[in-house]
């Protein structure tokens, strides 16, 4: 018999234990494949999570759709009778596409269009995101693009990554890298526009890193990051800042090589907790 808090290691014991409608729409001239729990119809609160793209190509073709962080989130929050969605970008998991061809620019629009269509089929008004690494980044970036009728109250953000505006436009490979290396100014990045937006428009700001995310998120970005949050403290925004500490980037126990991929089950436990209660104050 497994506990209360156990962690699903595969999409199929996710099933199992949930009650996840598991679907696709075309958008974007790709098949998205989607994970939606139905919370209520008494709730119009929409928590859509948004996962980072990994760079090694074998786990790109295998990234899950429900992985242990957001098939948590979900659970909790259709116990509260709140409605969530998970999906895989183009070109990962069980999604059409080809990294070869999509870009920040297409994923961005492939957000904003898979939850308006989720949003409008269920009439749910009032959006929450959920990113993770690059996901933190598009997700900043497609709130803006919402239709009007579609509230943000919570924009949480997991080790959020940074682009220049060139890079939404150019496909992972050595151009994309070379972008990156070069010495392009951080705080010109849009998405720290975005998130300021965001915020004046009435949404939570969730800022959070792992202890050691410098590998994946270099410490200038974090730090541009920190530094707007404490301009939008001065400011009187709702802003909230952690650490998630005792594991690298993407719940990873610390000293283990990436492509182990070992997960500290209770810190994913506790960050979920941590997720529900704060999104929840703002609902």
């Amino acid at each position: 018999m497994k506990r209360d808090d156990y962690l699903p290691q595969s999409e199929k014991e996710w099933l199992d234990i949930g009650d996840f409608e598991i679907g696709r729409e075309d958008i974007n001239n790709n098949s998205i494949r989607y994970a939606y729990y139905d919370g209520s119809e008494n709730n119009d609160n929409l928590t859509v999570m948004v996962g980072g793209i990994p760079k090694d190509p074998e786990r790109q073709i295998n990234l899950p759709l429900i992985n242990k962080l957001y098939g948590r989130i979900a659970i909790l929050l259709a116990n509260q009778g709140k409605s969530s969605l998970m999906f895989n970008h183009a070109g990962t998991g069980g999604s059409s596409g080809s990294l070869e061809i999509e870009t920040f620019g297409t994923r961005i629009e492939t957000l904003k269009n898979i939850t308006e269509f989720i949003a409008n089929k269920n009439s749910l008004s009032r959006i929450n995101f959920i990113g993770m690494s690059s996901g933190s980044y598009i997700a900043a970036r497609a709130h803006a693009l919402l239709n009007k009728n579609l509230e943000l109250n919570n924009l949480v953000l997991q080790s959020p990554a940074a682009y220049p505006i060139e890079a939404e436009n150019i496909p992972y490979g050595d151009n994309f890298r070379d972008l990156l290396n070069s010495k392009w100014e951080i705080k010109s990045s849009p998405v720290f526009k975005n998130i300021m937006e965001a915020s004046q428009l009435g949404a939570r700001v969730v800022i959070s890193y792992f202890q050691k995310d410098d590998a994946n998120i270099p410490i200038d970005i974090q730090n541009a990051y920190f530094d707007l949050t404490t301009e939008m403290m001065n400011n009187s925004s709702d802003v909230v800042t952690y650490s998630i500490y005792g594991v690298e980037h993407n719940f990873r126990r610390i000293g283990f090589k990436p492509s182990d991929n070992i997960v500290n089950n209770e810190s994913v436990r506790n960050t979920a907790d941590n997720i529900i209660r704060i999104i929840n104050d703002n609902c």
